[in-house]
């Protein structure tokens, strides 16, 4: 189409003649015309190329059955569906993709090895911008009015010109995730171009961090980032010390995807967050954010193994292709695909992960994650198990347990009689918590001496 329209425009000016016989300022219009042209067709361009960049929405999980009681392996029809989702030819300056989606946000600060979540509801950033005030289309008496209110304590300076009402982040539950969220947005109020990204994205997906991370943003323009730097604020008894935040650029040079999250927030979506981590956080915790990752993109259901191996298998593939076009740094790239390689969709907490990660880098192989195994007529799904030895490892984070003593003697009596019935079928059960995952050693030799024993 491009080719035709110069084609036609081209052939037309030759056709009116040279600027002498045509007179003075003909080939100028011609030449305009042209542009004009040009620019409608950039104009339908554009937007075929935003319509086909456009995503499929993910199909709704199948609902879980309750209980199985035909004792025969629990398979799926095989889905002839799935297929790569792959991702069409981009632009040479492509404008960044953006859909809507709602998500949890939560903190996962680590604390004697049990990931505590402090989770809030999905309209916690939509309030926090409700009760946001900027100096856009103000003239300088209304700035200063809101200068004097910030320095009477009623407002909180988040960021030059962005104002947040002081009791908004005193009320909050979480005051400090309240301040990292509201410096999110007074970001992206002022430079639209920043997106959240790598752990920060991953924070705010609910994906699981053992640790705690500055904010991560990328830029989708094509000029280079320039730090940015938040003040310190002063909230009640809250103190938060001034934060410089530097901006990534795309990976590949190429602008990232985006998602909203609650109608206020730019982020990565899922695939980039993977990515992002996978190349820049430790092993271990990149390890954990990958299984949580692959969990939701494969929308693994237990009792639909086969069909949920199958997706997981197909995203798996699909991200390791985009890291071939990040463009990072080789020992980067290999700790990657290491992660993307090992991670496993079937890691139900980040106690599993955390447990299938020890395991692996110690060398054990043939492990199994929800491995099914039926019983008194009732089907049992092992953590992770090493199926040709009949060994299952088992980890017991204090969630399942409940939180009223009632709670906890019933799930101990059903836990005890679940590992009776397995040990009955010939398996050979091992339990792990919390405090274990701090002495691989110890755990790496307990399953070694049962592999050894047979």
């Amino acid at each position: 189409l491009h080719g035709n329209y110069v084609r036609n425009c081209w052939a037309h000016t030759k056709q009116s003649g040279s600027r002498k016989a045509a007179g003075p300022g003909v080939g100028t219009r011609l030449r305009l015309d042209c542009l004009a042209h040009l620019a409608h067709l950039a104009s339908l361009v554009y937007h075929a190329a935003s319509a086909t960049h456009t995503r499929p929405e993910s199909a709704p999980p199948r609902r879980r059955p309750a209980r199985v009681a035909n004792p025969s392996p629990p398979q799926a029809p095989v889905s002839t569906a799935v297929c790569p989702n792959r991702r069409p030819p981009r632009l040479k300056h492509p404008m960044p993709i953006s859909t809507e989606v709602d998500c949890t946000l939560s903190t996962h600060p680590t604390i004697e090895g049990e990931s505590k979540e402090t989770t809030m509801d999905a309209s916690a950033v939509r309030t926090l911008a409700e009760h946001a005030h900027t100096t856009a289309n103000r003239d300088n008496g209304a700035r200063r009015k809101l200068a004097r209110r910030a320095q009477r304590g009623e407002l909180v300076r988040i960021a030059p010109g962005y104002y947040l009402d002081s009791e908004a982040i005193t009320t909050h539950p979480a005051p400090s995730v309240a301040v990292d969220l509201a410096r999110l947005l007074a970001l992206q109020y002022r430079h639209p171009h920043l997106i959240a990204s790598g752990p920060t994205a991953a924070w705010l997906r609910d994906l699981p961090l053992l640790r705690e991370h500055p904010l991560h943003v990328t830029t989708t323009s094509d000029h280079h980032p320039r730090p940015v730097t938040l003040p310190e604020i002063h909230a009640g008894h809250l103190h938060v010390p001034a934060v410089t935040v530097r901006p990534h650029r795309p990976r590949g040079g190429r602008s990232p995807a985006m998602n909203r999250y609650d109608g206020d927030l730019m982020g990565a979506t899922l695939e980039d967050t993977i990515i992002d981590c996978a190349l820049a956080l430790d092993r271990e915790e990149a390890f954990v954010v990958a299984c949580a990752g692959l969990h939701e993109l494969a929308r693994y259901r237990r009792f639909y193994r086969d069909d949920s191996r199958q997706r997981e298998e197909v995203n798996r593939a699909r991200l390791q292709r985009m890291i071939g076009s990040s463009g990072q740094g080789t020992r980067n790239v290999t700790s990657a695909r290491w992660v993307l390689t090992h991670a496993d969709a079937g890691c139900d907490s980040v106690g599993e992960s955390r447990l299938l990660y020890l395991l692996i880098c110690g060398g054990l192989s043939g492990l199994e994650t929800q491995y099914p195994v039926s019983a008194s007529g009732k089907w049992y799904f092992i953590d992770i198990a090493v199926p040709e030895a009949r060994i299952g490892i088992e980890f017991d984070g204090r969630g399942k347990y409940g939180s009223d003593v009632d709670s906890v003697h019933r799930s101990i009596e059903a836990e005890e009689r679940r590992q009776r019935l397995l040990e009955a079928q010939g398996w050979q059960i091992r339990r792990f918590r919390w405090e274990a995952l701090a002495h691989p050693d110890e755990i790496l030799g307990q399953i070694r001496t049962l592999l050894g024993s047979q």
